[in-house]
C-alpha cells in the first residue's frame, strides 16, 4: 500500500474503495429509490473521507442483524497479498487501498514462475516446450488451438524454468490417447 497509509497516493497508484451496504428488501418501487439514495450517500461518504479515491465499488452484504455475510470484501495487491479487508463484517463498512497498475504490468512480464496469468495457458512449461495442453474444459481448447494470446505475451521474459536453473525443455507436449474399449 504505497503512500496511502499517509493519505498520499503515489503517482502511479489507483485508490479503490469498497462499500458494502445492507442487502435491501425491495417490495415496492419506493424501496428501490430508498436503496439508491442510501448507496449514493454511502459512496459520497467514502469519497469525502478519502478524496484521493479514484474508484468506489458498491456491492451488497447479506447481514440480518444476527448473522453476518459470508462475502468479506477485500483488496489484494498484484502479488496476492491482502492490502485491505473488512474488519467488522457489518453492513456499510468502507475499506480502501491503493493498487499499482504499473506493478501489475511489470509482474506480468517478469513473473513467469509466480502467480501470473501467463501460466493459465502455459501450465507445465518447465517440463515441456510451450507447456501442457491436456485441459478438459471446452473453452480451454480454444486456447490450445492457438487462438488465444495475452496482450502482453510477447513481452513476457520468463517462459521456461531456465532462470531457476532448469534446462530449457526440448520436447513438445503430446496429448495421450486412451486405448479404445473392446
Amino acid at each position: 500500500m504505497s503512500g496511502l497509509g499517509g493519505l498520499n497516493k503515489s503517482s502511479n497508484g489507483v485508490v479503490i474503495g469498497l462499500v458494502q451496504p445492507q442487502l435491501p428488501v425491495t417490495a415496492a418501487p419506493a424501496d428501490v429509490e430508498r436503496q439508491i439514495e442510501k448507496t449514493v450517500g454511502t459512496v459520497g461518504i467514502a469519497k469525502r473521507g478519502l478524496p484521493t479515491m479514484d474508484l468506489v465499488v458498491a456491492g451488497y452484504t447479506g447481514s440480518d442483524g444476527t448473522f453476518d455475510s459470508m462475502d468479506e470484501g477485500m483488496i489484494v495487491n498484484f502479488d496476492g497479498s491482502m492490502l485491505a479487508h473488512r474488519t467488522t463484517g457489518r453492513a456499510d463498512e468502507i475499506i480502501a487501498a491503493e493498487v499499482r497498475p504499473d506493478l501489475v504490468r511489470e509482474a506480468r512480464v517478469h513473473w513467469g514462475v509466480e502467480n501470473n496469468i501467463y501460466q493459465f495457458v502455459h501450465r507445465g512449461y518447465w517440463a515441456v516446450l510451450g507447456g501442457g495442453h491436456d485441459w478438459s474444459y471446452s473453452y480451454i481448447h480454444n486456447l490450445v488451438a492457438g487462438r488465444y494470446r495475452l496482450p502482453w505475451e510477447g513481452a513476457v521474459k520468463v517462459i521456461d524454468g531456465t532462470p531457476c536453473g532448469f534446462a530449457r525443455p526440448t520436447r513438445r507436449y503430446v496429448i495421450p490417447h486412451a486405448e479404445a474399449a473392446e
